[in-house]
Formats: structure tokens, sequence, C-alpha cells
């Protein structure tokens, strides 16, 4: 399959080609599938097509852990807790199970190689960067990487001019001048000098606090909503409201960590969003279903 992979070779991380299914990048398409999850969770929890939604959540879950996106894998987990009152005690249980087994493999990624990790010029097993591709992308869960040097940087720049920002040009100029001197190798500079790779960065070194402050503004109908659907929703109208909540703050805590609108993908998020929103509307008014 080497010519489907002609163009793209930067977009393979540890050696493998991260899932984007026309997306632009695998963190837009892994921000889409946190969507979409809840989307098909909210159906199968409130008995609206469930064999569909049985087949998107598996095929879903397929493509979220394709999509090597460390931050999406996060946000699914954030999105899942909103829903962890609906469902069953064995269920909740053997997500318990889960989490605590992906939060052992993160503890002891670091400092344990996977088996069959080969050897280092000294003798000794390479720990990250070498292994086997997904166990590689679930240890470093508990390593910054070059994002650490990046975001101390972009976070003095921002407080020395929080109040108007720089304008699109001016945050070019900036990551221009600052990533030479990052202590990372040259790939990463790269990469970096393309967008702040926060949405709250870029929105703060370009347009200032009122850049972040009108974002969050667009969002108060959505909150607007949902805390009517938390306050006075019962039942299935509770679980949509989960759901979208879980969407909602999949995205905002992915957004820390990637510019998720750089490519544009921002409608997809919304149009499951809107399919959300439509079915708190429709179990949270007169008809008691839609």
């Amino acid at each position: 399959a080497a010519w489907l992979n002609a163009g793209h070779a930067g977009d393979v991380v540890y050696g493998i080609m991260p899932a984007r299914a026309g997306m632009g990048h695998h963190n837009q398409w892994g921000a889409y599938l946190c969507a979409w999850l809840m989307v098909a969770c909210a159906c199968l929890l409130t008995d609206l097509e469930r064999r569909l939604a049985a087949a998107a959540l598996a095929l879903g879950l397929a493509a979220l852990v394709a999509s090597y996106s460390r931050g999406a894998w996060i946000g699914a987990g954030l999105a899942c807790a909103f829903l962890a009152g609906n469902l069953s005690r064995p269920l909740r249980l053997g997500l318990l199970v889960l989490a605590l087994g992906v939060g052992g493999i993160v503890a002891r990624g670091p400092l344990v190689p996977p088996p069959g990790s080969p050897l280092g010029p000294d003798g000794k097993p390479v720990l990250l960067g070498e292994g086997p591709a997904l166990w590689n992308r679930v240890a470093g869960l508990a390593t910054p990487g070059a994002r650490g040097p990046f975001y101390r940087a972009l976070g003095r720049e921002f407080l020395a001019a929080p109040d108007w920002g720089r304008g699109d040009a001016g945050l070019k100029a900036l990551l221009a001048r600052i990533t030479p001197g990052l202590p990372v190798a040259p790939s990463e500079r790269k990469a970096l000098c393309s967008h702040a790779h926060s949405l709250y960065f870029q929105l703060g070194l370009a347009w200032g606090w009122p850049g972040v402050l009108a974002w969050f503004l667009a969002l108060a109908p959505l909150g607007w909503a949902l805390t009517r659907g938390w306050t006075s929703g019962a039942g299935k109208s509770r679980i949509w409201a989960a759901a979208l909540s879980g969407a909602v703050a999949a995205f905002l805590l992915q957004s820390a960590t990637d510019f998720l609108l750089v490519h544009a993908r921002g409608a997809a998020v919304a149009l499951c969003w809107g399919v959300l929103w439509a079915g708190l509307r429709a179990w949270n008014g007169p008809d008691p279903a839609p």
C-alpha cells in the first residue's frame, strides 16, 4: 500500500500512519469521533435504532484507536464519564477496570519497555519511539514531549501582550521566531511552526483575551440548553443532555492540546452536536419521545 501513502510522509507517527479519513489530520478525525461516539451512545441508551447505534459505536471505537490521537483518547474518556450514571453496574465496573488498566500502562510506560522492544546502541531495550506503535502512543500519554517547552514559551508570550494579541500575521511571525530556539528535534520544530497547537493559545496570541472570551460566548446558547436539560429534564432527556455535555467537554479538553479548527473540520463536530441537541429538545419537549 506504499502508493496510498504517497505525499503523506508527515503523517507518520512512531512508524505508523494514523487514520484521518480525509479530515486533514488524525487529531481532527479523533475529535469528530468523540462526538460521533456520544451520538451512538445516546441512541443506544434511549433505544433509538439500537442495531445501527451498536454498529456505529463499534466502528467508532475501532476508528478512535486507529486515529492514534492521544488527545481524542483522553477526550473520549471524559465524555464517557458524563454517561457513567446511566450505565448498568456491570458495565460501569468494566469501564473502571479498563481505565485502571490504561492508567497502569501509562504509569509504567516511561519506565518499562514493551515486550519485544529492540535494543539500543547501549544494549538496553528502547523505551519509546521504536517499539509497538500503539503501546508507545498509550505510554506517551505520561510524557509532554515537545509540547511542554513550546507551551511554556507561548504562555510567556501571551502574558507579555494579553489584551489584543498580535493578529494572524503577527502570530505566524511569533511562531517563526520562538520555534528555532526550542530544545526539540528539527522535525518537531517544523510542525510547531505551523500554528499554536492549542485553540486557546491560538485565539489568545492572535486576538488576546477578547478572542478567547468571544469563543466561549459563541457556546453560550449551547450551555444554556445543557443547563435546562440537566435541571428540568428527566429520564431519557438527561441521557441526551449527558451525551451532549460529554461531546462538548471532550472537544474543549482536546482543544487545549491542538488547534482543532485549523483544517476547517469543526462543521463535522458541530453536526454531531446538533443531532445531540435535537435529541435533547425532542425528549425534553411536550412529547415524551420523538
